[in-house]
């Protein structure tokens, strides 16, 4: 039988295939950062720079003072103890507004109803 078929069969999972679903915990350890390819690490700049620019004036700011440190030492952890602290924050800071972000925009539809 397929994942469809089931789905459709099931009246309490009408609508769920591909939900998301958030976990309730979640631990950061920015260190791990330093196990990234410059790459990632480069990809995970650009969305803090989307973050900070709809959102936090202040990650935009040290972003933009520390941004290529930031990136050729994983955040400070490869050899870049001066911009662990800045990192931290705008890791901080930037998760915090993107669930700001994400939170105003989890229902869309909500307030047409």
């Amino acid at each position: 039988m397929s994942l469809v078929r089931r789905k459709r069969r099931s009246w309490h999972a009408h609508g769920r295939l591909g939900a998301y679903h958030a976990p309730l915990h979640t631990f950061l350890d920015f260190s791990l950062l330093k196990t990234l390819p410059t790459g990632q690490v480069r990809n995970g700049f650009a969305e803090l720079v989307k973050i900070a620019s709809v959102g936090d004036k202040a990650v935009w700011e040290l972003l933009v003072k520390h941004g290529k440190e930031l990136v050729e030492t994983a955040f400070g952890y490869q050899n870049g103890e001066k911009v662990i602290a800045p990192g931290t924050e705008i890791c901080h800071r930037g998760i915090e507004t993107m669930l700001e972000v994400s939170r105003e925009d989890a229902y869309p539809y909500a307030s047409s109803r």
